[in-house]
């Protein structure tokens, strides 16, 4: 017999030996030791549906026993999914018996009105049971808790924080330029763009304090090109032609470079999976793109050539944003994107004139400020495009969706308004400041 030979009798021997072991290891019975038993959940408290509001506490009392003994218990609060929706009380008894009577407060405030589960856990080290009862908690009520205002005066350029009257809590000063704001009511965190000579900077809204900034290397040349939020993330442009999603705490989630560094990002929004940006030359000023992304991987996937800047770029539907701007004659325009054909479009005509800022109601409102002081009320559906104020060169305009309230800064003045069903906007506060307002923002509690 050849040596290949006798080797291949001894890995055949070999292979032999082992699946037979493996087949005498899988037919074994249960050994007379193994636990089969579960652990007996019993819920005594809360009763079912009961309702809670935000901050409450629930009582919880539970038994949990096993018939040799209980290696963890877990206590939570779960959405429907029985995904854990604020922070677990864990045991870990080495008993056979367990009772629970505890107070557990509803603090998670993001919480929507719904149904949860108040959910208990329990292993003896070889079998996992859970039980649950199904609970009712009320949202916490949105409540606005004051104002960001952005000021300049001389070569200061300050961000003051005031409450709800007005009245100052928090100033920040600082002596470079700032190149625009976004606020996360959600995650309390505002960010403030930096301009030639300042940082990108994210301040909690509760306590005031810088959490995280993004170094501006800049060298005295622009740095950042735009600011923006989903509600949650915060979406910073840079004038290299990088796009960039970072947490609530800084943390890097996805990067949307578009392939041609000669163009950077100016405004963008968010509609459905995907996130749509306008785009501007850096050495030729005429030329400008519509540049559509992949929300999850920041592949850019669309693009399309067009003839103006962007001051607002809002969804109207899962497959279409409005972008309002101004042409490179500087007249302004409306336009409606649609993803899905590439395509662009412009529903109305407006007066001759800039628009110097503007604002979305809903998916059928828009409404617009011209430099000849005009603010228009723009309504798709009907195609009506009527002034609502005028005499009024406006600085920023911004809605409030929780107040159902339109702010209008100009110079030194706020405004607080009502937007009526008849086209009408009515003035419900007037606030006068020290320096000129050139932008503000609005906080709630979340």
């Amino acid at each position: 017999m050849s040596d290949n030979q006798i080797r291949m009798s001894k890995r055949t021997l070999f292979l032999l030996l082992l699946l037979s072991a493996i087949f005498i290891s899988a037919c074994k019975k249960k050994g007379p030791d193994e636990d089969t038993t579960y652990p007996t959940i019993t819920i005594v408290k809360p009763g079912s549906s009961i309702s809670y509001n935000m901050f409450d506490t629930i009582h919880i009392q539970v038994s949990v026993s096993d018939d040799q003994i209980l290696k963890t218990v877990t206590v939570g609060l779960t959405d429907l999914n029985r995904i854990p929706v604020q922070a677990n009380v864990n045991y870990t008894p080495n008993t056979a018996q367990l009772d629970i009577n505890i107070g557990y407060e509803i603090t998670e405030y993001h919480l929507l009105s719904g149904f949860y589960y108040v959910m208990v856990y329990a292993s003896d080290g070889q079998n996992d049971i859970q039980s649950a009862r199904t609970i009712y908690i009320h949202a916490s009520p949105i409540v606005k808790t004051g104002y960001y205002l952005f000021t300049s005066s001389a070569s200061q350029n300050n961000v003051q924080k005031t409450d709800t009257n007005f009245a100052s809590v928090n100033t920040v000063q600082n002596s470079g330029e700032f190149n625009g704001s976004a606020i996360s009511n959600y995650y309390q965190r505002l960010y403030v763009g930096g301009g030639i000579n300042q940082d990108f900077q994210a301040y909690d809204c509760s306590s005031n304090a810088l959490k995280w900034a993004k170094q501006n290397s800049g060298a005295g040349s622009p740095y950042f090109s735009s600011c923006g939020t989903d509600g949650k993330n915060v979406f910073i442009g840079y004038n290299n032609g990088q796009l960039i999603k970072y947490d609530y705490n800084g943390g890097q989630l996805t990067s949307y470079n578009y392939p041609d560094p000669d163009y950077y990002s100016q405004h963008g929004a968010v509609a459905a999976d995907k996130y749509i940006a306008h785009y501007q030359s850096r050495y030729v000023p005429n030329n400008k793109k519509l540049v559509v992304f992949d929300l999850s991987s920041g592949s850019a996937v669309k693009e399309l050539s067009v003839n103006f800047t962007t001051l607002g770029v809002f969804e109207k539907s899962n497959d279409e944003v409005y972008i309002l701007g101004n042409d490179n004659t500087g007249q302004g325009v409306v336009y409606v994107y649609t993803i899905s054909t590439t395509s662009l479009y412009s529903p109305v005509s407006l007066s001759s004139g800039k628009i110097i800022s503007a604002c979305k109601i809903d998916s059928d409102i828009l409404l617009i400020a011209m430099d000849d002081g005009n603010i228009y009320e723009y309504q798709y559906s009907t195609n009506n495009l009527i002034s609502i104020d005028n005499g009024v060169l406006v600085t920023r305009m911004r809605y409030s969706e929780n107040e159902n309230y339109v702010y209008i800064a100009s110079d030194v003045q706020l405004r607080t308004c009502q937007l009526l069903s008849n086209f009408t906007l009515h003035t419900v506060h007037t606030y006068n400041h020290s320096d000129t307002i050139r932008d503000f923002q609005v906080i709630f509690n979340k």
